[in-house]
């Protein structure tokens, strides 16, 4: 006598479905937290400094090249007004940040490199969307370059 083959009832379909709907989103979920992940090191930092007014620590986020240069284009007192426009923004409160949009940049990675003579690996504009205590809200691009392991702030607008 054959064993009965077992039917795939509408609940067992739906069972498995379902499991594969919860692991997708928890993939995808990691996979967008160490996607975000990298560049909110630099972000924190960076409205950690603005935050305490600390223009000299902000400007250290910056790679080195671009710093001589804005400094040579606009001399040392000016140069972090033109790498941050949000300068009037520093010595807020932060109540929260949330990263809207990363978007890959290979335009500006290859003049990145050719004007600098440099090798980054990447470039990102990372949108954040910054909420202060006072109610005030900012849309903030990070213009962020990777070279060797390590990210570095190209400008902010």
């Amino acid at each position: 006598m054959k064993p009965k083959k077992k039917k795939h009832t509408v609940r067992n379909v739906i069972l498995i479905v379902l499991g594969v709907v919860v692991l997708a989103l928890v993939g995808l979920y990691i996979l967008g937290s160490t996607i975000m992940g990298k560049y909110e090191p630099m972000i924190d930092s960076y409205l950690s400094y603005a935050q305490e007014g600390d223009a000299q620590r902000v400007e250290s986020l910056f790679h080195p090249a671009v710093v001589e240069d804005y400094r040579e284009w606009f001399g040392s007192t000016d140069t972090i007004y033109y790498l941050d426009s949000w300068t009037d923004n520093y010595g807020q409160t932060v109540d929260r940040y949330e990263i809207s949009e990363v978007d890959e940049e290979e335009d500006e990675l290859d003049y990145f490199n050719d004007m600098y003579g440099l090798k980054a690996t990447s470039y990102v504009d990372v949108t954040a969307n910054v909420y202060y205590d006072n109610g005030r809200y900012s849309c903030m691009d990070f213009d962020m370059v990777e070279i060797d392991g390590s990210w570095y702030l190209v400008y902010i607008w």
